[in-house]
Parts: C-alpha cells; sequence; structure tokens
C-alpha cells in the first residue's frame, strides 16, 4: 500500500558545540604522527546526521602561529556513537588518522599544529566555538629531532711539515632531544 506523507519540520536555532576527547593531542610528539587516535564529540540537540565527520589540520610555525604553506590536510573519522533514532544528543568520532607531514614539509623545534571541524547538524546550523574553522584548536607538540652539532675542532701540530702525522680532535654532540646516528 501507500505510505502517507508526513512533512517534517525541524525547529533548532541551535548550532553543534565541538569538542575534542580529554586525551586527544596530549603529549603529541612528531615520531608518533603516523597513527594520532583522535576523538571527536559533537553536541546538539536537534540532531545531526549519521556519518564520518571530516577533520582537517594544519602545521603552524610554531605554537599557534601561522599556517605552514602546503601543511593542511583532512580526513574523515568514523561515527562510534551517536544516532538520530535514538534521540541522541551527543555524536562521537573516533579513529586513529595518519597525520604525518606532507612531502617537503619538515618541523622545527617549537612548531604546532591546529586542528578543525566542519559540521552542521540537520537544521543547517554551522558547528560553531573551539574546533571549527573560524576557531580552530591550537595543539602544542613535542618535536623530536637528531641534531649533530661539531665544535672545539684541533689538529696538531699546528703547522706541520709533508709527511708528518696530523691528530685531529673535535667535540661531536647531540642537541636535539631524540637518539640518532650521524658521519663525521
Amino acid at each position: 500500500g501507500e505510505v502517507p506523507f508526513q512533512p517534517m519540520i525541524l525547529v533548532d536555532s541551535d548550532s553543534p558545540t565541538v569538542s575534542f576527547g580529554a586525551t586527544t593531542f596530549k603529549n603529541l610528539n612528531s615520531n608518533e604522527l603516523s597513527s594520532v587516535l583522535v576523538t571527536v564529540i559533537l553536541n546538539d540537540e536537534g540532531g545531526i546526521a549519521d556519518g564520518p565527520l571530516e577533520i582537517f589540520w594544519a602545521y603552524t610555525d610554531g605554537f599557534g602561529g601561522s599556517e605552514i604553506v602546503g601543511s593542511r590536510d583532512s580526513a574523515f573519522i568514523k561515527q562510534t556513537s551517536g544516532s538520530l533514532d535514538s534521540g541522541s544528543t551527543s555524536w562521537t568520532y573516533q579513529e586513529a588518522l595518519d597525520m604525518s607531514p606532507n612531502q617537503g614539509i619538515r618541523l622545527s623545534l617549537g612548531d604546532g599544529l591546529k586542528v578543525w571541524v566542519v559540521s552542521q547538524d540537520l537544521a543547517g546550523n554551522l558547528a560553531l566555538g573551539s574546533g571549527t574553522d573560524s576557531q580552530p584548536r591550537f595543539v602544542e607538540l613535542d618535536i623530536q629531532s637528531f641534531i649533530l652539532e661539531i665544535s672545539e675542532i684541533n689538529v696538531l701540530p699546528i703547522d706541520p711539515f709533508v709527511g708528518e702525522t696530523l691528530t685531529i680532535s673535535y667535540l661531536a654532540k647531540n642537541v636535539g632531544n631524540s637518539d640518532g646516528e650521524g658521519n663525521i
């Protein structure tokens, strides 16, 4: 038989709000960017369509600084809870993302990250507040680096003659904050 048409009017003037899981982006280490567990929570009274959420990020020149050109990227995070049918007011999205810098982007000590989502509720209200494109969330990044510094170079004897053996000494130290190897 025929299904009677039931028009539905959605009255919803409140925009969704974005928040991140308590451990999301905490102690973020540059050696672990290939698998970052990201949890995003959207709260909305009127409801949000089921499906994945798009998240964007870019690396910044210093914490909270300007975006590093060419470092912007995005991914979809799968929805793990919340449903329109059950009358939810909270939707959770969680996934491990590869947030490695794009090719050619080198991070320096002190650089950071900015993150935002673009979402809207069923009434078309765009998400507001921290973590949106107009107000991205800035994240501190612990940049791991191996930086070899050579100093105190000494050559003996000071004025050698042809055929004489030279002794060269130097001080090599890692002024970075992670282990590594280098050739001198």
